[in-house]
């Protein structure tokens, strides 16, 4: 199987790479703006470019299985840049699904928000919830969701688009956006010795998905694709945390980390043991790595 991923070295994309390379025999094709952050493995093949017009130059969805494209701005860069937005998060991947379809593609994963949702308030309502976009991030998503459509209407290859939840976790890669998020930001407050600044309020419930259990649902839809499926499906955790007990949590991370309770193990666990933790235990470990991250 010959996969490419979109983004590989942000957030997502590096922890998904070293995911799929660790638990699989899949060739991975990584496409970014930056050097990979992976050497020295015959099944990553990676093309770094700032233009994705690359991709088509150098021909490489002739043998590509499955694209994942995680590639895209930001909340802020979509904010900062509205227009350039919509060209990148929604144009350049209706662009890519509609040429992919020539090649034969198997499956094409695109990753848009929970955030588009009218109801959402920390608890994600299902996929038949009014959609409303309230900023130029989530209008972009909303508006891929719909050219994909169109253009599986018309190509029948198999898309699943996946609206997701916040996601908490450490990052691989070389582009380091995770210090925008949330818990990455307290962790780095913590680590520095400074006072956590939060101005949302303490008792605002979240949904935090951690970002190992995104690799795992990710590989499980890879595993299982399907013959001429749309799928749009939710990626979020079954509850919810509010921000003091996600700062209790980093708080209780970073004091084993000091006792070197991280820093003396590698923190590798596998699928079986990561099943079997609990909903706050799995978001510890994901806190427990940001700190080892920092090292």
């Amino acid at each position: 199987m010959e996969i490419l991923i979109l983004g590989s070295n942000g957030f997502l994309g590096s922890r998904l790479t070293e995911y799929i390379i660790e638990n699989s025999n899949y060739t991975i094709h990584t496409f970014s703006r930056s050097k990979t952050f992976i050497t020295n493995n015959d099944r990553v093949k990676h093309l770094q470019s700032s233009n994705y017009q690359r991709i088509f130059e150098e021909k490489i969805l002739n043998n590509i299985d499955i694209i994942i494209d995680l590639a895209g701005m930001d909340y802020k860069q979509a904010m900062d840049n509205p227009i350039e937005s919509f060209k990148y998060n929604c144009i350049r991947s209706g662009e890519l699904y509609n040429i992919s379809a020539q090649e034969k593609l198997k499956l094409f994963i695109f990753l848009s928000t929970v955030h588009i949702y009218k109801e959402y308030k920390g608890i994600v309502p299902n996929e038949n919830s009014t959609i409303l976009p309230i900023n130029a991030y989530s209008a972009s998503k909303v508006s891929a969701e719909y050219l994909l459509g169109e253009l599986y209407k018309k190509h029948k290859i198999p898309l699943n688009i996946l609206r997701l939840a916040n996601i908490c976790g450490y990052n691989k890669g070389t582009n380091k956006s995770t210090s925008k998020l949330l818990i990455n930001d307290i962790c780095r407050s913590i680590k520095d010795g400074v006072e956590v600044n939060i101005r949302s309020d303490r008792k605002t419930k979240l949904n935090v998905f951690p970002c190992r259990s995104f690799c795992k649902e990710i590989k499980s839809l890879i595993d299982c694709k399907s013959d001429n499926d749309l799928i749009i499906k939710n990626i979020n955790a079954d509850e919810s945390i509010t921000i003091e007990e996600i700062i209790d949590l980093c708080y209780e991370s970073y004091s084993l980390y000091c006792e070197e309770n991280i820093k003396k193990e590698s923190r590798k666990i596998n699928n079986s043991e990561w099943n079997k933790l609990s909903y706050k235990d799995k978001i510890l470990w994901e806190i427990g790595m940001i700190f080892k991250s920092y090292e």
